[in-house]
């Protein structure tokens, strides 16, 4: 696992992770069904979670006094940038915060300028406690589903990290 102090913020540094990453991506995955399979099934798990989250986003952050967004420390961390280099798409010009005390740089005043698919994940699977509150009316009967898609998320970004960690280590 890399260190979660690795953030990538210098332009420089930003073009080098993106660099190595098309690099290893040319190499060693281009062709590995097992790992296209693993992107493939997160970016299913991430697009049956989205109408949840959109409705979840729609009911509380237009009226929310203190928007994550504004605040939240917000990073792409190293599983994102292997799945969005396995899908090849999306790939994001700079980390959404740059700084601290700033906004996520995404942000606009209709919501977020980012597809949930091409955002970091922390800003799919984080709910706020409003979200969290009404979670049972938007998706009724059984939020259980929603957070099993996001646990199943969480698993296979882990194992999308260890198989590319595991080809390109010797």
């Amino acid at each position: 696992m890399f260190s979660a102090d690795i953030l990538w913020l210098e332009p420089s540094n930003w073009r080098e992770v993106h660099s190595a990453l098309d690099y290893h991506m040319r190499r060693y995955f281009a062709e590995n069904a097992a790992f296209i399979s693993l992107a493939e099934a997160i970016a299913g798990n991430l697009q049956a979670v989205d109408p949840v989250m959109e409705q979840l986003c729609a009911a509380t952050c237009p009226s929310c006094p203190d928007p994550c967004c504004l605040h939240a420390d917000v990073r792409y961390d190293f599983r994102d940038l292997v799945f969005l280099h396995c899908r090849q798409e999306g790939l994001p010009v700079q980390q959404p915060k740059l700084q601290p005390d700033r906004q996520c740089s995404f942000l606009t005043p209709n919501g977020c300028a980012v597809p949930r698919p091409l955002r970091p994940f922390l800003c799919t699977w984080y709910l706020c406690p409003r979200q969290m509150e009404i979670i049972g009316d938007v998706f009724p009967p059984n939020p259980a589903y929603f957070f099993h898609r996001l646990h199943r998320i969480q698993q296979l970004r882990k194992e999308l990290e260890a198989t590319f960690i595991h080809f390109i280590t010797p």
